[in-house]
């Protein structure tokens, strides 16, 4: 493998690593402002196409902060499901809405998984 090629590859190699840090503190950031100071910031973000960036650009970022979703949901006792947007178990079966991606579902159409 020449020099060039090997720079090449780790620097891909560090583009991931950082993309993945990235994602796991915004997950954080999030989550800790909802849980800890009563702000949910996911709403804030999702007011212009921030949130958007994040959940198409920074996928990394979906499958980080999904689970967590995911889990307030569960523990508010309303039915989850997995969007086929995102991939996420983050769809308020109630609502027929991602909560992760804001997807939307129409009834007895596009239904959930």
């Amino acid at each position: 493998m020449s020099p060039v090629t090997s720079l090449a590859k780790r620097s891909q190699v560090c583009q991931q690593e950082a993309r993945l840090i990235l994602a796991k503190i915004l997950s954080f950031i999030f989550s800790f402002g909802l849980s800890q100071l009563d702000e949910d910031l996911d709403e804030e973000f999702k007011d212009d196409d921030t949130w958007t960036m994040l959940i198409e650009q920074l996928y990394v970022f979906a499958r980080e902060h999904g689970p967590r979703v995911s889990a307030r949901l569960m523990a508010m006792g309303g039915p989850v499901g997995s969007c086929n947007n995102c991939g996420q178990d983050t769809v308020d079966l109630v609502w027929k809405r991602c909560s992760l991606c804001g997807h939307e579902y129409e009834r007895d159409q596009d239904e959930p998984n």
